[in-house]
């Protein structure tokens, strides 16, 4: 379960911040919203009738699991990359690793995947789920997921998504181009209207001291840098 309840004024804050796993359904192996997993259902259907095997590699993941995430690529057990897939020298600054930490990985308590609404997916036809790397490169021609890429782009053009798009397909200075992570609009939006500046302060003041020490520097920045700033849904939600 989820971690120890988040004290604070909003009703939805353990549920935001990855607290409360309380409301998700398991779907293959992983757990989801449930409006989200018939959703992917459906997906996944159209997919295989195109030649493609639709699958999950990451979906939900709570506060501690994020923040095992961040602990892991500050001790140098995970790598850091930068915007250009290039892996940072574990001796630069905790400064600089966390600026190279916040362009792939969620600050704990701010991913998008505490919701149940969002995934990263891969197509296991060309890619086993061990080698996937989630790195740009997949999804480029020749990458294992180029098929898959260009599929999931017209889908969403046409609407015919089943309510998914790509909150970071392109690079508009937040989060670096994540062509494989989608989210399940109808509640996202909601989510993503919801969390608040100050919910985000309350939850940094969560985390170990040498994390939150570099985010309080620039807080407001960084929420609106990395939290809020998406490439929004091309329908109407």
């Amino acid at each position: 379960m989820g971690q120890a309840s988040l004290i604070s004024t909003h009703k939805n804050a353990d549920y935001l911040t990855g607290r409360d796993e309380s409301f998700l359904v398991e779907f293959n192996h992983h757990l989801l919203h449930p409006q989200a997993a018939k959703a992917f259902e459906q997906l996944q259907k159209d997919a295989k009738k195109a030649g493609i095997q639709l699958a999950i590699l990451s979906s939900f993941r709570s506060f501690e699991r994020q923040l095992s995430i961040w602990e892991r690529k500050l001790r140098g057990e995970l790598p850091i990359y930068n915007e250009n897939s290039k892996a940072i020298d574990q001796s630069a600054s905790i400064e600089e690793k966390i600026s190279g930490i916040l362009k792939w990985s969620a600050i704990p308590g701010c991913s998008r995947h505490h919701w149940g609404t969002d995934i990263d997916v891969f197509d296991a036809n060309k890619i086993a789920a061990k080698e996937v790397k989630l790195i740009p490169a997949e999804a480029m021609p020749g990458g294992p997921s180029y098929e898959l890429d260009q599929w999931l782009e017209y889908q969403i053009k046409i609407n015919q998504s089943y309510g998914f798009f790509r909150p970071y397909s392109d690079d508009i200075g937040g989060v670096a181009p994540e062509h494989w992570h989608l989210s399940y609009a109808p509640i996202s939006s909601k989510n993503l209207s919801e969390y608040s500046l100050d919910l985000f302060l309350e939850n940094i003041k969560t985390l170990p001291e040498h994390i939150q020490t570099v985010l309080q520097n620039d807080s407001s920045q960084i929420f609106q840098k990395y939290i809020h700033r998406i490439t929004p849904p091309p329908f109407r939600v």
